[in-house]
């Protein structure tokens, strides 16, 4: 029997009887790994399962990373959406600003509530030469949607106009690639 292979219960007892072991052909075929007709060394062995291994852990890690996707589903081959919605706190006729930054921040939260389940709110500073050439400055409340669909964010925003009486309201609309990481497994 070649060296590495283990007789088997029916060799055991075949030897026990008497009766001679399997020729060596049938032994190499029973136990060994074979490329062609020669038997692979344990060496190879080890390497091809441990190949097999890896293969089959960065396989498995592509599918795992790749099946983690937002909840709003509006992924394509550039990434996932991602509107940004930037509001002016002055008011339209006035060309000043007529409510607090923080009201006009919790009147836009409630609009986008009604039609969202997340999104993020961020104060900035708002720069532009109105349509008289006035240089303005304002408060502005940015808010990032990321995954939802376009029509969602122009119901908000046609809401969010009318609400706040704002002239226009700024809206981007990038592609990200984007993970909702819970920590390490």
């Amino acid at each position: 029997m070649p060296a590495g292979c283990r007789a088997s219960e029916k060799d055991g007892m075949r030897a026990a009887a008497g009766i001679p072991d399997q020729d060596a052909e049938s032994a190499e075929i029973k136990c060994g790994i074979f490329y062609g007709e020669k038997r692979m060394s344990s060496k190879k062995v080890t390497v091809v399962i441990i190949v097999l291994l890896i293969a089959n852990i960065c396989a498995t890690t592509f599918i795992g990373v790749s099946s983690r996707k937002s909840s709003y589903n509006t992924e394509n081959e550039a990434g996932t959406v991602q509107y940004v919605m930037y509001v002016g706190t002055n008011d339209k006729d006035t060309y000043s600003q007529i409510i607090s930054t923080e009201e006009a921040k919790n009147i836009i939260d409630d609009i986008c509530f009604k039609y969202l389940e997340g999104y993020t709110i961020q104060d900035a500073v708002g720069s532009f030469v109105d349509e008289t050439g006035t240089a303005t400055h304002e408060s502005t409340i940015a808010c990032y949607f990321d995954g939802a669909d376009e029509s969602t964010i122009y119901k908000i925003a046609d809401e969010v106009i009318e609400t706040l009486n704002q002239n226009t309201v700024l809206i981007e609309k990038t592609y990200i690639e984007m993970d909702y990481y819970g920590g390490a497994e």
